[in-house]
């Protein structure tokens, strides 16, 4: 019996399966999958994550409806669309996030209080950043929103207590304060 590489679709760990069986049960996770769906994840081009795990996000369809993970630069993967609503609230550990041209928006309270969050590389193309979104980022010093940005929720940057510049298209509508509690220059462009 010979052994062949693959990758667990629900974990993307690397796992040696039997060659000749068409079900197995990841050594990992325990998840079942057949054969040919561990072949073809294992065949798909690698996607960058930062220091965090594919398996640290939870992806359904198009949308990131969470992480998980506890590794502190993250980008997203590239295969995200929408960021969900809390999909990483309160998260501490979080310093920095690179979101992809993929996404094209951020949910209400997405990022809310993580506390360490210093830097976010945001996608060109996000229309709408939801209410709260940001709020609580007490180590945000900067942030640069892309022209393609149409709406910026209410409250959404609300006690970043450390943001001292924010550049904004003009084309852009504001929810309610969405810069409340923080000592930021606003500069539009």
């Amino acid at each position: 019996m010979g052994f062949v590489s693959a990758k667990c679709p629900a974990c993307a760990k690397s796992i040696e399966i039997p060659a000749e069986e068409t079900e197995f049960f990841c050594p990992y996770c325990g998840s079942k999958f057949l054969r040919d769906a561990a072949y073809a994840f294992a065949a798909m081009p690698e996607i960058a994550t930062g220091d965090a795990d594919l398996s640290d996000f939870i992806i359904v369809g198009t949308t990131l409806a969470a992480y998980r993970g506890t590794k502190s630069h993250v980008i997203i993967p590239s295969n995200v669309t929408v960021i969900a609503d809390e999909a990483f609230l309160g998260n501490k550990l979080i310093s920095s996030v690179t979101i992809p041209d993929s996404v094209t928006s951020i949910g209400q309270d997405c990022f809310n209080g993580c506390t360490s969050l210093a830097t976010v590389i945001m996608s060109e193309r996000i229309t709408t950043i939801g209410r709260q979104a940001f709020r609580g980022c007490s180590s945000l010093t900067k942030i640069d929103l892309p022209q393609s940005l149409e709406k910026l929720g209410t409250y959404s940057f609300r006690y970043c207590t450390s943001l001292t510049l924010a550049l904004v298209p003009s084309n852009c509508e504001f929810g309610i304060c969405p810069f409340e509690g923080c000592p930021v220059n606003v500069i539009t462009r």
